[in-house]
């Protein structure tokens, strides 16, 4: 008769799903997360992007899904979009609510940062849920971001007429190369002081597109004395400048 009951109760065991491994009326819910940085290597101030997409592996629906995202220190928050989940921002970064996750089902969390330093800015981003996780090694991700300050480097000018003459104008545009696109700069601010005998030459013209471009007009009974001066581009917080001196005939 003994062997009879636990043989019974060996069958319902089957019946009720102990036979694959699971502890019947326990549930598990495997919850991964990734993390994407986008630009990288990303220019200093400029805009970074990360993506995170959590999901649910199953085999049962996840309750409760957290998501704790902590940012670069050295980084500004700028925005995030995380519908139809909420997060909320705190003094590392952020917590988002992802609620309740069924089996395949998966959120995704972008968020912008402004890095404000130069150098390596990690980000890093902990899933968790209620639902016990019989697999957390997913449950945590990384992104190292290479943080680049722009340079500037002047690689080209021009200068018409090659020799400054008294009483003309003297055109002179710089060739400013980027170290993030590796083209020429077409942007920012541009001065242009200049002197002969030290009195100041004033500027015509200055103007950064198409390239930065300085235009005097060489004061008359200037012949054989120096024409000295700086053209200087800045762009970003980086500068560039290139200085000359010129007889003036």
């Amino acid at each position: 008769m003994r062997m009879r009951v636990v043989a019974a109760v060996g069958v319902m065991a089957l019946a009720l799903g102990a036979g694959d491994g699971r502890t019947v009326g326990a549930q598990s819910a495997d919850v991964s997360v990734t993390l994407t940085d986008s630009p990288d290597p990303v220019e200093l101030r400029q805009k970074l992007t990360y993506t995170i997409n959590v999901k649910n592996q199953g085999p049962d629906d996840a309750a409760e899904v957290s998501l704790a995202v902590t940012l670069p220190a050295t980084s500004t928050l700028v925005v995030f979009t995380a519908a139809p989940s909420r997060c909320s921002s705190r003094e590392t970064g952020l917590t988002c609510n992802l609620g309740s996750l069924a089996t395949g089902v998966e959120r995704r969390v972008t968020i912008t940062v402004q890095p404000e330093r130069a150098g390596a800015a990690v980000a890093e981003v902990v899933a968790s849920s209620t639902t016990p996780d019989p697999g957390r090694a997913n449950n945590v991700a990384r992104a190292t971001t290479q943080v680049a300050r722009l340079r500037l480097s002047v690689v080209d000018k021009v200068r018409i007429p090659k020799t400054p003459r008294a009483g003309q104008k003297l055109y002179m545009a710089l060739g400013v190369q980027r170290s993030d696109t590796g083209g020429q700069l077409d942007a920012g601010r541009v001065t242009c002081p200049a002197q002969i005998a030290g009195r100041a030459v004033p500027v015509l013209v200055r103007d950064a597109y198409p390239s930065p471009t300085c235009v005097w007009r060489i004061p008359i009974r200037t012949a054989g004395k120096i024409f000295r001066g700086r053209i200087t581009v800045s762009f970003r917080g980086s500068v560039a400048s290139l200085r000359f001196a010129l007889k003036v005939r």
